[in-house]
């Protein structure tokens, strides 16, 4: 097995947590999700907010010499904002409060680059207050973003103070706003590995000391060679998608390497914004990516184990702009038809063998802590739909399977198949991973046949007893703009 060491290796990664014991059977080497993680996994939907002095001045990377009371948005609603969100299906929402240019978006005592400087409000404005306050009463999970990188105070000359700099106000943030649930580092930098001057460690013990519940993510450096984390993991790329196979475990980060090399889970995001910058900008109100475009992102995000980070910039006023909401609210109204109806609900449920407790029926329900497990001596592992003849009449185009993660990732090979008599098959999905969630969208509608199975053909490390949470056959209507 030393390939797939030097395999996973070679790949991006962050983090550093367990390994699968109770629960599921089977290679107890396999990297495990702690809590935050497996709470962070299963929202899947993430919005990203980048709002700052930058939304002014038309930049996307500010100069860090801007005026703090150019930033004046008058009509400032977070919470239009954090209903929008909950509407669409969002489950965390991530509010930039600090991005290069070292404004921040909450008072700050150690510098006069930051909200109290600007007019707004009387110089007592804290966009961070409000935001939090919104997701509280709204039941969303709130977050931040948290710019190491800051032009205002070091720009492109190196001051060692900046470290202990970014320690207070990381301090002042996870100490004053209550409960949230990620903290985003980004390892962007004009200056080539000087993400690397970063007490990265200091700044996670602060997490974990005030924020126990929040993963630290973030995403890459220098030519992608900083990955920040150490809970979550970013996919190298900023238009949201995956590739076919991911694994939620892989290679520590440069930043929170682990010991002897030993992969660590830290399952990934897709970031990628709704216009073609991250900041709100005019000239782009008639830029939106379709629903079309938002649509097959979610297939190679979501759809293949990782979550995505959706942006959608405040404008001036401090409002998400109509027609932003418009599209989210398309977006969300889509998948929430899509998933409106499983049309493998009802059908019975046969395995090739199953461990006690964990029969093959559990994959049919919405509880993603039942599952079907097979035995370790299963080579088959296969688990059997049979459909009665009222099901013909339904069509479905996309096949769902998603993996019981706490007992870790598992599975790297799988098939779907279909019958019409149970023994002569007909191949539909031939894959690889599947982890948190699988969406296989078929080349057209079928009707649901008399039989559907679904085969793991491979796992990680030959570990045995993969375990299957959920198996549904959807339908995704045709989008026409």
């Amino acid at each position: 097995m030393a390939w797939l060491w030097a395999v996973l290796l070679l790949l991006p990664a962050l983090g550093c947590n367990g390994y699968a014991s109770s629960g599921v059977n089977g290679d107890a080497m396999i990297p495990a999700p702690s809590a935050r993680q497996l709470h962070w996994q299963r929202k899947e939907l993430l919005m990203f907010l980048h709002f700052g002095v930058n939304t002014y001045t038309g930049r996307e990377w500010g100069l860090g010499n801007e005026n703090p009371n150019i930033f004046q948005p008058v009509d400032l609603n977070t919470t239009q904002w954090v209903e929008t969100a909950k509407q669409a299906g969002f489950k965390e929402m991530i509010l930039v409060v600090k991005h290069h240019d070292g404004f921040f978006l909450f008072p700050n005592q150690y510098t006069n680059h930051t909200v109290q400087f600007s007019s707004w409000r009387d110089y007592k404005g804290d966009v961070a207050s409000d935001f939090i306050k919104s997701c509280k009463a709204l039941d969303m999970d709130p977050a931040f973003y948290l710019s190491p990188w800051d032009r205002n105070y070091y720009n492109m000359t190196w001051k060692p103070s900046y470290n202990a700099f970014y320690e207070k106000t990381e301090e002042w943030l996870v100490t004053h706003y209550g409960p949230f649930y990620e903290l985003w580092w980004d390892g962007a930098n004009a200056v080539a590995n000087r993400s690397g001057l970063y007490e990265w460690s200091t700044w996670l013990d602060i997490l974990r000391k005030n924020q126990p519940d929040a993963v630290g993510g973030g995403c890459g450096g220098w030519a992608g060679s900083y990955d920040c984390g150490p809970d979550t993991a970013w996919i190298k790329n900023e238009n949201g998608i995956a590739p076919e196979t991911v694994w939620s475990w892989h290679a520590a980060s440069v930043e929170f390497p682990s010991p002897d090399n030993v992969p660590v889970y830290a399952p990934y995001f897709c970031d990628v914004s709704i216009r073609p910058g991250w900041f709100w900008h005019e000239n782009q109100n008639d830029k939106l990516k379709s629903l079309s475009e938002l649509v097959d992102i979610y297939f190679q995000s979501v759809g293949r184990n990782c979550n995505l980070q959706l942006n959608v910039p405040p404008n001036q006023k401090g409002l998400l702009q109509d027609g932003d909401v418009k599209r989210v609210l398309e977006f969300g109204d889509y998948l929430s038809k899509m998933y409106a109806k499983d049309y493998a609900a009802g059908a019975d449920v046969a395995a090739s063998s199953a461990v006690d407790d964990h029969p093959a029926k559990n994959i049919l329900d919405a509880d993603l802590d039942s599952f079907w497990q097979a035995s370790a001596d299963d080579k088959k592992m296969t688990v059997t739909l049979q459909f009665s003849q009222d099901a013909a009449a339904d069509m479905f185009n996309v096949i769902m399977v998603q993996e019981y993660l706490p007992g870790g990732q598992r599975i790297s090979g799988h098939t779907v198949s279909m019958s019409t008599d149970g023994h002569t098959w007909t191949s539909l999905v031939t894959a690889t991973t599947v982890g948190q969630k699988r969406l296989h969208l078929l080349s057209s509608p079928m009707a649901v046949p008399k039989f559907v199975q679904f085969q793991v053909t491979s796992t990680a490390m030959n570990s045995t007893s993969p375990a299957l949470s959920r198996f549904s056959l959807l339908m995704a209507e045709p989008i026409t703009e």
